[in-house]
């Protein structure tokens, strides 16, 4: 059987709009933070296959309304594998050190990442057949911007200066940290993913020429060696300055963050499947607020476009019942929607 999100990121008419959520896997289950309280270290808790399988299974036992699963992972994982060395501080998110040249990269990366391709292989196992299972990746300029800047500091104003730059040692790194993307995000399809998101969460920070130069080319390179084989979703999140470019990217769908409106978006990418864009901060509200706002996204009149998700990840602070307020409006809206 087909699941509802493959269906439509092909273009296929859907009963209702498939769901998902951003980071529907998180600290705002207690079933995930019991799983989580088994690890000292947030990465070696990626690098666990069967902790990773249980975490991202959490969202999916709790709530049957969701249409897929997103693997349990992290962006980081790819520079991790490379030989950077990658901590999370609680508090004050990631810091990454290591050689930044990339001839100095490790080449071949499939033994420091077979622990998320053995976690889709156990969790496709665990998803019943109507069920999508997402694979994802960083895009290769946020993970530069980790990676040449080492945390989130300044707004990645040395990696923007790489990037402004782009001199060839830039373009090198570019180059190989983009087939690292390919090969990490083929394997997870050869795993068993049927879906793969790319996560460009600071395309938003480049200049025009630089966001053409370091998002929209490597990410058109990415999706259209990625189409044949998966549905591709892309995120450049708060990029809508650029949001002439983004036809570029042979992308299924498009993420939509919440500080846009769909129907803008709609009316430059007319044809293109929208996923998003519910603020995860309404899931902070009481039930008739949820109701409202969830209500207001399922009537747009592009409901046959939408992948419905939040602009952002679900924050930890969530109620657990809030998103099951959420899921139970958007199920209410499949008789209405056929």
């Amino acid at each position: 059987m087909t699941s509802r999100l493959q269906l439509k990121l092909s273009g296929k008419a859907t009963d209702r709009p498939p769901v998902w959520l951003m980071r529907q896997a998180g600290r705002f289950h207690p079933n995930y933070r019991a799983i989580r309280a088994n690890f000292n270290n947030f990465m070696d808790f990626c690098n666990n296959s069967q902790a990773a399988s249980d975490a991202t299974m959490v969202p999916i036992d709790a709530y049957p309304e969701l249409d897929a699963a997103i693997i349990f992972s992290d962006i980081l994982t790819i520079p991790q594998a490379l030989g950077m060395n990658v901590i999370f501080t609680a508090g004050d998110g990631p810091k990454i050190s290591g050689e930044l040249n990339p001839r100095h990269w490790q080449n071949e990366t499939i033994n420091q990442l077979k622990p998320t391709y053995d976690a889709i292989r156990l969790t496709r196992k665990r998803l019943s057949n109507h069920k999508s299972l997402i694979g994802f990746c960083g895009a290769p300029w946020t993970l530069l911007a980790y990676m040449i800047n080492g945390q989130n500091k300044n707004e990645f104003a040395q990696a923007r200066a790489a990037a402004q730059a782009h001199t060839q040692e830039y373009q090198d790194q570019l180059h190989t940290i983009t087939q690292h993307v390919i090969k990490h995000a083929q394997r997870q399809v050869e795993a068993g993913a049927d879906t793969i998101m790319l996560f460009d969460s600071w395309a938003g920070l480049l200049s025009e020429e630089a966001f053409l130069q370091s998002v929209i080319t490597p990410l058109t390179h990415i999706a259209q060696t990625l189409r044949p084989i998966a549905g591709v979703i892309v995120f450049m999140r708060s990029s809508t300055q650029h949001l002439k470019h983004w036809h570029h990217v042979p992308a299924n769908a498009f993420q939509v963050d919440f500080s846009s409106h769909l129907m803008d978006i709609h009316k430059a990418l007319p044809n293109h499947i929208l996923q998003g864009n519910l603020d995860p901060a309404i899931l902070l509200t009481n039930d008739h607020t949820i109701i409202e706002h969830t209500q207001r996204i399922m009537q747009l009149p592009i409901s046959n476009q939408l992948i419905f998700n939040l602009g952002h990840g679900v924050l930890p602070n969530t109620r657990p019942e809030a998103i099951q307020t959420l899921l139970s409006t958007i199920e209410q809206y499949q008789v209405q929607y056929v």
